[in-house]
């Protein structure tokens, strides 16, 4: 999903304090790993309020592309246990290719009096590159109190190459209107770091952040081996990949104990997204 945003972001304007926000993790009760084969994802996004024909926001599909005539191996191909992104055909509304899977509707993380209804799934996502550049995207939808609309938005990681990362860990490098926020942290802040902002604008606002999915951005030639969010591991292939990984012995992207790969100063490749 690639939103343009008309209306500035209210949140706070003061600096981020020199005390990061503990973020705890939330285990889930189930957490399974599930392979992703090519029959699993849609080769374009039908999004909306999930009334439309052919509402597919809520499945694994291809967020880049609006053509109902796209084929998928337009987008991207399989290995035996990876994906890899392709050069976008016309019309896609983005320069990279964007996999994504959406929330259903009515079961979407969203916050109350305070962020911990999300936290759970910004701490708990992760991906594992085998080459890149790829970014991790998060959409996301933000309510103000006494308005009608809401905002949407996505967060975007800064470019990873091989590796397994932690989203909560990496600095956001686009979610649409963020110069008031960039400006005065001096550098792009953690996802970790943005909760703190969203706690002001609950506190202030009695606004109401919502997450609407999970994704990657791959440039052309990147590949995943797996994206990890809410506790679930999807692991992209056509192989029995979910076995292999189960047997491997080591840690993957959503397992217990996963660890963060320094991202290089020197970012891969420039990902270019729509706004």
């Amino acid at each position: 999903m690639q939103k343009s945003n008309s209306a500035m972001l209210k949140i706070g304007l003061s600096a981020v304090s020199a005390l990061a926000i503990s973020l705890g993790a939330v285990s889930p009760a189930f957490a399974a790993n599930i392979q992703v084969s090519p029959e699993n994802i849609a080769p374009f996004e039908v999004g909306g309020s999930g009334s439309e024909p052919g509402y597919n926001y809520d499945q694994w599909h291809i967020g880049s592309q609006t053509n109902a005539d796209a084929a998928l191996e337009t987008s991207v191909s399989f290995e035996e246990c990876s994906l890899t992104t392709l050069t976008p055909t016309a019309p896609s509304t983005n320069s990279n290719v964007q996999v994504l899977k959406g929330f259903p509707v009515d079961a979407r993380p969203t916050t109350d009096v305070s962020t911990a209804p999300i936290e759970g799934v910004i701490n708990s996502t992760s991906i594992s590159v085998l080459s890149g550049p790829v970014i991790i995207d998060m959409p996301m939808a933000v309510m103000w109190s006494g308005e009608d609309d809401p905002v949407e938005m996505t967060f975007r990681s800064e470019p990873l190459g091989p590796g397994t990362y932690n989203f909560a860990d990496l600095r956001i490098i686009e979610s649409g209107d963020l110069g008031e926020i960039l400006d005065p942290l001096d550098g792009a802040p953690t996802f970790g770091e943005m909760l703190e902002y969203f706690q002001a604008d609950i506190d202030e606002f009695g606004a109401n952040y919502q997450i609407l999915g999970v994704g990657f951005t791959g440039a052309e030639g990147s590949a995943v081996e797996s994206l990890a969010f809410g506790g679930d591991t999807y692991v992209f292939g056509e192989g029995n990949c979910v076995t292999a990984q189960e047997g491997s012995g080591g840690d993957k992207a959503g397992s217990g104990g996963k660890t963060t790969t320094a991202v290089a100063a020197t970012p891969p490749t420039k990902i270019e997204t729509a706004v």
